[in-house]
């Protein structure tokens, strides 16, 4: 099912165009490692850890992007959803990803290119980590201007307050 998942994802996001050569890696590692483990049989339990390691993360990082979808990129519950992000997202890859690697490297009849799959991913997810620290600071960042600009401008939990649209709209503060 898995394998299935990320042949999907690696095509439908080049088909809408939001697919880049990080994420295209990304999966063709995960297909990979998946397929290893198929092929030479060990490695099941193993591979289903590294499942919920880099997986974990998701349903806050899609909710993220629905309540930008939706309207609500300037609310309190978007901020939320994103700390949960990035707080799993850092916490299961950084240490979720070294355990991985050790457990390879601790288990006999996992093929190398398992271990190659799952380091590629690991010092992928490590780059990413400080991105979102930017990303955060950015967004400590707009909160102090915006407070600067009119100190009613605060985020409300479950719709934009049209305050801070207006503001950055018109120029007042960048993103």
């Amino acid at each position: 099912f898995s394998v299935s998942y990320f042949m999907y994802d690696l095509f439908a996001m080049r088909y809408y165009g939001v697919s880049d050569i990080s994420i295209e890696s990304h999966h063709f590692c995960t297909i990979l490692g998946y397929l290893a483990t198929l092929y030479s049989g060990y490695g099941g339990k193993f591979v289903s850890l590294a499942l919920v390691v880099t997986e974990i993360s998701n349903g806050s990082m899609h909710m993220r992007k629905l309540l930008d979808l939706a309207g609500m990129r300037y609310t309190k519950i978007r901020n939320v959803m994103q700390n949960v992000y990035f707080a799993l997202y850092i916490v299961f890859r950084s240490i979720g990803g070294a355990t991985l690697m050790w457990i390879w490297y601790k288990t006999e009849g996992m093929m190398m290119v398992v271990g190659v799959a799952c380091m590629y991913l690991w010092l992928q997810s490590l780059y990413t980590m400080p991105m979102m620290v930017g990303i955060v600071k950015k967004e400590l960042n707009l909160k102090r201007k915006l407070k600067m600009v009119n100190s009613e401008a605060k985020k409300w939990w479950f719709s934009e307050n049209p305050m801070i649209r207006e503001i950055i709209d018109n120029g007042l503060v960048s993103e």
